[in-house]
């Protein structure tokens, strides 16, 4: 039958038959292979869509661990460790270096907030921009 496709002969009705039936044959044969990949495309899209929801909630885990050692860090960091009064007196320091430091050191962290809330020095040089405004 295949042997007909190839020769330079013309064709005959019974090449021509065989080659209709070729044709035929060959062309169910493409359709099953379309979709055997199409099935199997799709079966390859839901597994990579699997693994993906599998890596964000990975992801979401480790950025949860993270954020725990991040915490567990700062809290046992040296700074943390310092007397309340050697902080005063560091921030005593920094006032005679930069006068307008008390809102920098108030927003590190809640510990430093209250401390520097409670040094009214630490406040005396702070300098309203605004205020030029309404004095006016």
């Amino acid at each position: 039958m295949v042997s007909h496709l190839f020769t330079c002969e013309p064709p005959t009705t019974h090449s021509l038959t065989d080659a209709r039936r070729f044709l035929d044959d060959t062309n169910t044969s493409l359709a099953d292979v379309d979709r055997k990949i199409k099935a199997t495309q799709a079966q390859l899209d839901q597994i990579v869509a699997d693994y993906q929801c599998t890596i964000k909630q990975l992801e979401r885990e480790r950025a949860t661990l993270e954020e725990k050692i991040s915490r567990t860090l700062a809290y046992m960091a040296p700074i943390r460790r310092l007397p309340s009064e050697l902080l005063r007196h560091i921030f005593i320091m920094n006032f005679d270096e930069y006068p307008c430091c008390a809102w920098i050191l108030s927003s590190v962290c809640s510990q430093w907030r209250r401390l520097a809330l409670s040094m009214p020095k630490l406040w005396s040089k702070v300098w309203y921009p605004f205020a030029v405004y309404f004095s006016l």
